[in-house]
């Protein structure tokens, strides 16, 4: 996984990334992201994932399997500095999309002040 973050303005930064997941006995996928963050408490972006072949695997042999995977839109709120909230929408774009047509996933995040060792980081990976 790698990313970045750029200020774009004063309250706004734009944090793109990449996410590579291998899988050497079956297919490789790519994630490609970008968020916008808004006052660092509102986010919102989108991502795809695809499959994608550096090289012929064994597997791939009489398929034909395609790379497209899917899409997806999130929006998270920080509603204080421990508290989140986020929702994200994943549609499917391959040949699964007519057994199953996306899923929904909540998510909500609680950061734990440590009392020893304190450490300021924000959280933007």
């Amino acid at each position: 996984m790698t990313g970045a973050l750029f200020e774009l303005s004063e309250g706004l930064k734009l944090r793109p990334s990449l996410l590579w997941k291998e899988d050497f006995k079956g297919p490789s996928s790519l994630d490609l992201n970008a968020m916008f963050v808004f006052a660092d408490k509102f986010w919102i972006g989108g991502g795809l994932r695809t499959g994608v072949n550096l090289w012929n695997k064994e597997f791939r042999n009489g398929q034909t399997l395609s790379n497209s995977n899917s899409i997806s839109g999130i929006v998270q709120f920080y509603a204080s500095n421990r508290f989140r909230i986020g929702y994200s929408y994943d549609y499917i774009t391959s040949g699964l999309s007519s057994v199953q047509n996306g899923s929904h996933e909540i998510t909500l995040g609680l950061t734990f002040p440590s009392k020893l060792n304190r450490l300021l980081s924000p959280r933007f990976f």
